[in-house]
């Protein structure tokens, strides 16, 4: 029984290790200007580029509101299963406040050291020399990199990829504590449901402006080269037609 034991910790942990990773998306960290930028009038780089800051500067309160609250959420009831580990008596009950522990101590670490980069977004863009040409075009492609990468965490916090992987990970942790300590159904499938429900809930109000900013930012500035679609206004007018006249709406 203490092989099983051993072999349902490691297990856990690998599940739980490879689902934090496996979750966030990849990181593109060149900040130089691409190719297509380098096109660019100046003019065009400081609209495209006041356009990008301003985005940004205005999803900072609500990146920095999600990041604090659930790091301050996540971080008490790690407190609190840990406390409960190291005094209870029910040798039970310190397995299954253990494996809470554990998985909450690599949510707990995501979240610290994987933040939105919309929270350090504008302070990162305003260090940066605007002095020259070629320094506001680095600037811009830094903020078109920080927006990019900003949608693409909010778009993988919704995405299936995170809700499989929350079930998955909450559903195997129970097999573990079932299977492989001999716990309670019961209790196991109460702590899993709760798990799985506080993660959709933190999925589900992640801030995601960046990806409306990121529509909005390729449809009002296209690639260098590309015409943009012009907005019609909506309009409407009289026609005449066989059967008399006719109203129409143009949008």
């Amino acid at each position: 029984m203490r092989g099983a034991h051993c072999s349902g910790r490691v297990v856990g942990v690998c599940v739980l290790v490879i689902a934090a990773v496996a979750s966030q998306p990849a990181r593109a960290d060149s900040s130089e200007p691409t190719p297509a930028a380098a096109t660019l009038t100046d003019y065009e780089v400081e609209a495209r580029r006041a356009f990008i800051e301003e985005r940004l500067a205005a999803g900072t309160f609500g990146s920095n509101a999600w990041w604090y609250a659930w790091l301050s959420l996540t971080g008490a009831y790690w407190a609190l299963n840990v406390g409960l580990a190291a005094t209870t008596d029910d040798p039970d009950r310190r397995v299954r406040t253990v494996a809470s522990a554990i998985k909450t101590t690599l949510t707990v670490s995501t979240i610290a050291l994987l933040p939105n980069p919309s929270r350090t977004a504008e302070d990162k863009l305003a260090a940066m020399d605007d002095s020259t040409p070629a320094a506001r075009a680095a600037r811009l492609a830094e903020g078109e990199r920080l927006l990019r990468y900003s949608a693409e965490r909010a778009r993988k916090k919704v995405g299936w990829l995170s809700h499989t992987i929350n079930v998955v990970v909450n559903t195997l942790t129970g097999a573990i504590l079932i299977y492989g300590f001999d716990q309670e159904l019961v209790p196991v499938a109460l702590s899993a449901g709760l798990g799985i429900a506080a993660m959709e809930v933190s999925y589900f109000t992640y801030p995601q402006r960046p990806r409306d900013d990121v529509a909005e930012y390729e449809k009002r500035f296209p690639p260098p080269g590309a015409s943009a679609r012009p907005e019609e206004p909506v309009s409407w007018s009289l026609a005449a037609s066989p059967g008399g006249t006719s109203l129409v709406l143009r949008f």
